[in-house]
């Protein structure tokens, strides 16, 4: 029995063993067969951002064709904070200076707090360039193209802006752009055309009400990025698709003459008191009634 001892001990040791090699290459078939799919879907999540691309919004004409609101080019500086904070503290802030510098002598001011703030406003995407400035001119993206080296992370790019060829003219119908704020951002969840709180959206008259049609699909940019969440490199990219043209029955000849008419009504009744005016002074609100003139 003395001599069997160490035999018996060697047995269970090796059952023990065996148990345990067992247990974790059973776990490691799990995790790699098993499992495979749902861990593969985790880490790519990890590895992968998907950064949206926004898309132009669509046109309104009038009746006739004539484009009342488009997009023109306009220059916008950003910042790429991957990059500027992993700068010196010293040339981080050297970049901001030259930068505030250089929007000071192209008449648009803007303090290093000013940027600073910016950058650190949490709307922003950390994968995506703080936008810092916009329509800035040209020649200020010339110098910052020709100062790239000594401005890391500082772009100038050109992006589509709103434009309003005939001015103030039916801006009360036309209405306008804005950023999005929470409460609509709210109320846009689950869109087929999604929005980031980056995003433009109508605040008021056509721009708001026909909004679901004037705004484009967005494009998405897949970016690689690693351990430290630094961008690597661009794995994928699904171009945007501008939104619909808006055709109204408005007639922009027309509105013109009725609100010539309506501004020269009003200046010819200032010049004439008023007695009994309880509702406004007199020559400060109107409208214009258009009439078929073969039938009053």
């Amino acid at each position: 029995m003395i001599a069997e001892s160490p035999r018996v001990r060697m047995s269970v040791l090796g059952i023990v063993v065996f148990a345990l090699f067992a247990s974790l290459f059973a776990r490691l078939y799990y995790l790699q067969v098993m499992a495979s799919d749902q861990y593969q879907v985790a880490a790519q999540a990890n590895r992968i951002r998907v950064v949206p691309i926004e898309a132009p919004r669509g046109r309104i004409l009038d009746r006739h064709g004539k484009v009342l609101v488009d997009n023109q080019i306009s220059v916008q500086i950003t910042v790429d904070r991957t990059v500027t904070d992993a700068l010196p503290v010293a040339q981080r802030a050297a970049v901001l200076t030259k930068v505030a510098e250089g929007l000071a002598r192209s008449g648009t001011p803007k303090t290093v707090v000013q940027l600073e703030r910016d950058l650190a406003n949490p709307r922003y995407s950390p994968y995506v360039p703080v936008p810092v400035a916009l329509g800035v001119p040209e020649e200020l993206k010339i110098w910052i193209d020709e100062h790239g080296a000594e401005l890391p992370g500082v772009a100038a790019e050109r992006v589509a802006v709103r434009r309003y060829p005939y001015g103030q003219l039916a801006a009360h119908v036309l209405g306008y752009t804005g950023q999005i704020i929470d409460a609509e951002f709210n109320d846009k969840a689950g869109s087929a055309k999604p929005y980031t709180l980056n995003d433009e959206i109508g605040k008021y008259g056509i721009e708001k009400v026909y909004e679901d049609d004037l705004r484009g699909t967005p494009g998405q940019r897949s970016i690689e990025v690693d351990a430290q969440n630094h961008p690597v490199r661009i794995v994928g990219q699904t171009d945007p698709i501008p939104g619909d043209d808006v055709v109204l029955n408005l007639d922009i000849d027309v509105q013109a003459q009725a609100e010539q008419a309506l501004e020269s009504g009003l200046a010819i009744a200032k010049k004439h008191p008023c007695r009994d005016c309880t509702f406004a002074p007199k020559g400060q609100v109107g409208s214009t009634v258009v009439l078929d003139p073969t039938n009053g």
